[in-house]
């Protein structure tokens, strides 16, 4: 071979090994040879913490979310029930005179003789007073029978309110009956208690507390604890004839009876609460209106004696004891004639030695 052959040759070989690509090397596959075990562990961990974390702020945002709507249940009920307390508080009030001892009102049913030195003006003040308190009681029974807080109190008929009538004859007692509202007889007949014609509410002459409950029995007689279907309430369950009204939850399921029969802008204040809200929970047949959590709402007509940083009238900066509780004005009672008061108060114009024979003779 020439040197001209060779030359030409070896550049050739030059040439194509400058444009001749290298085979390329083979490669490890991951997914052939796998994560190592402590890859896989830090993964793990990595992947349990955010979930922990994940789920901690879902719990708490649940949590809030239903804090937050149980104050705006309880804030909107509580609005309605203060609303209807109002309305009771200034309600025109229908009574009807009662018979008491063989006697009507106005009659010499029971008397006592009046004291001396008293004038017409001490007369018309004891009787001004003596009207104002019947019809603070009136209010109070009202009260009871259209936010009631238990089954005893949609039980019981219209209590009969006692007052006094002074003349220069003598004290007469008296008294008189609110009629039903109806609010109560809605309220009945939603829950399948029998009518309050059917109960002699409606009859003056009738002293219903006196005998809707048998003191010996301890259960409610007929046909105060009657339903349409011919049942009775009793709290025997082996009794086929009974029907057992459990006290568990009888305030929830009142205030289920008042918002179902409450008118509220049009609708009914139940259409306010969420359908699977309502619920029997204790399995008695009478629904109840349960909080987020699904617990029965406890409802508490008069919280009277309840100490409680949650009430509006606490008092931080009070000096411990009842003054951080100061009572609230009655709204039923706007005059203060509730025996309760100071006996001097309640009989302006009487000497306290006078005051304190009306207060003790004639209870």
């Amino acid at each position: 071979m020439t040197f001209g052959a060779r030359k030409r040759r070896l550049s050739m070989e030059i040439n194509r090994r400058l444009t001749t690509t290298p085979p390329a090397r083979p490669v490890r596959s991951r997914l052939a040879t796998g994560f190592t075990l402590v890859e896989l562990l830090v993964v793990i961990t990595i992947m349990g913490i955010l979930a922990g974390v994940l789920a901690m702020t879902l719990s708490s945002a649940l949590s809030d979310a239903k804090i937050s709507r149980a104050r705006t249940e309880v804030a909107t009920i509580g609005q309605m029930l203060q609303a209807r307390v109002n309305e009771v508080s200034l309600a025109q009030l229908a009574l009807i005179d009662v018979r008491i001892d063989g006697g009507i009102d106005g009659g010499p049913v029971a008397s006592a003789p009046a004291p001396g030195g008293m004038g017409t003006s001490s007369f018309a003040q004891f009787n001004a007073n003596e009207r104002a308190r019947v019809m603070m009681m009136a209010r109070r029974d009202m009260l009871r029978m259209v936010l009631p807080q238990c089954r005893a109190d949609l039980l019981y008929p219209p209590a009969r309110l006692q007052y006094r009538s002074l003349s220069g004859a003598g004290v007469t007692a008296s008294a008189v009956q609110l009629k039903p509202p109806a609010q109560w007889v809605r309220m009945r007949s939603k829950a399948g208690l029998i009518s309050g014609e059917q109960l002699n509410a409606f009859d003056a002459t009738v002293e219903g507390i006196e005998f809707a409950f048998n003191e010996t029995t301890g259960q409610f007689v007929f046909p105060y604890g009657a339903f349409n279907s011919a049942d009775n309430i009793y709290d025997d369950p082996s009794d086929p004839l009974d029907r057992v009204w459990t006290r568990e939850n009888e305030s929830a399921e009142c205030l289920y009876l008042i918002l179902a029969t409450t008118d509220l802008q049009g609708e009914l204040a139940i259409d306010y609460i969420p359908s699977d809200r309502i619920a029997d929970s204790d399995g008695d047949g009478f629904l109840e209106v349960l909080d987020p959590w699904e617990q029965a709402y406890f409802f508490l007509r008069e919280p009277t004696g309840l100490r409680s940083p949650a009430i509006n009238n606490f008092d931080t900066n009070a000096p411990a004891g009842i003054k951080q509780y100061p009572a609230d004005p009655d709204p039923l009672d706007f005059l203060l004639t509730d025996f309760r008061y100071d006996d001097n108060f309640l009989y302006i114009g009487l000497p306290p030695t006078t005051a304190l024979f009306f207060f003790t003779t004639l209870r």
